[in-house]
């Protein structure tokens, strides 16, 4: 078993790097040899095979052939006996989130700290369509460990503690946000939207709450944003930083929010994304398919053909609907229907390789990939690095 003074050392050097993130990557080669990309160097760290790998924005986690489980940071290793479930070892941007003897530890600034003793069974609500974790989707919302749930974004962890208080981690410390636990929640990187037990929407964002509406209602939380559809039907927008409110459609039939991305089908099925505030209709029919992640909406039109919206600008990705595709943050990738390893990578469309790609990995902002060679390769801010 980790000891308390092992946790510390293991979460001080997965976590001490993490003012660069999202720059590591890791894949087995075809000979069952593991190596990690860190920052523009590729090195070997194991040669006989291994039995999982993670990836974090600075660190790989990995459980070699011996059962020793690795913590790969800054540039060092270190070995561990007895480490966490792997699956109940989940990352953000900018920390890791795990349970250690059945506390609920977050890991930060070099820094661990066990926020809640206890957590609640019930798993939290609210953003129901996207209730389960997507890396790609850069989205940690009602995820569960165990007995208990929690939701969380890039900067923002809010949950039930063992006294049935409902709090939030921040960084630094845990601050109670409500007495009482409340009958949903949800999590945007920076804010907290909630039912509290009377009923009542309402908003955490910069160290404040405000009361959103007075009753129970549907809700979405996007990172300055809030959606919700009042008892008129209407759906509302309320801008996170000055609390000003706009309705925005009557008999809203479906709506998705993504970080900085919201879109929704008024009645008469017309499709309409929500840009600076305000509707902007790209259909008067519903996609066949459409979803958010991250900064980018996805879509597919009357025609078959793939799009992703990005601040403002579509970006028509193939005529024909998207497979073998991933996304993270403003990032997709995809393997086309000859094999080529296509995308858009924070606004700029790429067309990786002229060899054909067997597989791919989106990791984080890393993309690792294989050719038809079986050799593997890294694109990673922007060009090939691997």
């Amino acid at each position: 078993m980790l000891n308390f003074k092992s946790v510390i050392a293991l979460f001080a050097l997965v976590f001490g790097f993490y003012a660069q993130a999202q720059n590591m990557g890791a894949f087995l080669d075809r000979r069952g040899h593991f190596f990690i990309y860190d920052n523009g160097v590729v090195s070997k760290h194991e040669f006989l095979p291994i039995k999982f790998f993670k990836v974090g924005g600075d660190c790989v986690v990995y459980e070699n052939i011996k059962g020793e489980y690795i913590v790969y940071g800054n540039g060092n290793s270190q070995r561990f006996t007895a480490f966490t479930n792997p699956d109940q070892l989940q990352f953000s941007e900018n920390f890791m989130l795990t349970r250690m003897a059945g506390l609920l530890t977050v890991i930060t600034n070099s820094q661990a700290k066990t926020i809640s003793l206890r957590n609640r069974v019930e798993v939290a609500g609210g953003n129901e369509s996207i209730d389960v974790y997507d890396r790609n989707r850069n989205k940690f919302l009602t995820q569960s460990l165990d007995d208990g749930s929690f939701a969380f974004g890039d900067r923002t962890i809010a949950f039930v503690d063992y006294d049935d208080r409902f709090k939030i981690f921040e960084g630094k410390e845990n601050k109670e946000i409500e007495f009482d636990p409340p009958l949903s929640y949800a999590v945007s990187d920076d804010m907290v939207a909630y039912i509290d037990e009377t009923n009542q929407l309402k908003l955490y964002s910069e160290g404040q709450t405000e009361i959103i509406f007075n009753d129970f209602v549907n809700y979405r939380v996007g990172n300055s944003y809030l959606f919700y559809v009042d008892d008129s039907y209407q759906l509302v927008y309320v801008d996170a930083k000055t609390l000003e409110k706009k309705n925005l459609a009557e008999d809203v039939l479906d709506y998705i929010v993504g970080d900085n991305v919201f879109a929704f089908l008024d009645y008469y099925d017309a499709f309409f994304v929500v840009e600076n505030g305000e509707a902007i209709e790209l259909f008067d029919y519903p996609p066949d398919n459409y979803a958010y992640y991250g900064d980018m909406l996805y879509y597919e039109d009357a025609q078959g053909i793939s799009h992703v919206r990005y601040k403002g600008e579509d970006f028509p990705l193939e005529v024909y609907p998207l497979n073998r595709v991933q996304f993270y943050d403003d990032i997709v990738v995809y393997i086309d229907r000859e094999g080529y390893l296509k995308g858009v990578y924070e606004g700029v469309p790429f067309h990786l390789t002229n060899e054909q790609v067997t597989q791919f990995d989106l990791q984080f902002r890393v993309i690792v990939y294989q050719t038809g060679n079986q050799d593997f390769h890294i694109f990673h801010d922007g060009k090939v690095v691997y």
